[in-house]
């Protein structure tokens, strides 16, 4: 639930009561404090990555902020392979623009 809760807060639209990064940094220590969060948390970056193609530009925006975040205070852990799949789909493929984005963000 609380994973949820604060997902829902990160793409309340139009607008987040805090910014992304405060989400961010509460998850990071939740994640720290409390290794049980991890099943739930990564059941919902696949979700969202999952609905990439029908989530409205900000929403997507936001999950890219915060999971680029998120994985730069983790050394970039993640199911990688799980991915792999988007590198043959079309460049204006969502899903695809998405992973290349964060990779972008997590190589600055």
């Amino acid at each position: 639930v609380v994973v949820e809760t604060i997902i829902g807060q990160i793409m309340c639209l139009p607008h987040t009561q805090h910014q992304v990064v405060f989400y961010g940094a509460m998850v990071a220590e939740l994640c720290k404090l409390q290794s049980t969060i991890h099943p739930p948390l990564g059941a919902a970056i696949n979700y969202l990555f999952n609905k990439i193609p029908v989530l409205q530009v900000e929403c997507v925006d936001r999950f890219l902020e915060w999971l680029s975040f998120h994985l730069s205070n983790f050394d970039f852990q993640w199911l990688w392979a799980d991915w792999v799949k988007v590198a043959s789909q079309p460049q204006h493929d969502p899903q695809r623009r998405f992973v290349v984005t964060l990779l972008e963000r997590c190589t600055r």
